[in-house]
């Protein structure tokens, strides 16, 4: 069991941590508001939230896996040159 004060430096921790992502959000939002018109940059937030989404949603239920992936990673023709040996 974690005594009170491991448990405080966690939770500061964890919020420094969020601080710093919100920090970094901040820089790229502005750099990328300076070169892409902001429907581009709406849609890569929007296209970054539903990656996060999927993946988290995945990790949930078991779908991923390093072998299901390394196999989805093969193209066509090695696959089926790798069956014939």
């Amino acid at each position: 069991k974690l005594t009170e004060t491991e448990i405080q430096k966690r939770v500061d921790d964890y919020i420094a941590c969020v601080a710093a992502q919100d920090e970094v959000f901040t820089k790229y939002a502005a750099e990328f508001k300076k070169v892409l018109p902001i429907e581009k940059v709406a849609k890569l937030y929007v296209a970054e939230e539903k990656f996060r989404i999927k993946m988290i949603r995945g990790f949930r239920d078991g779908s991923t896996s390093r072998k299901g992936l390394k196999e989805r990673s093969v193209p066509a023709s090695s696959a089926s040159e790798t069956e014939k040996d």
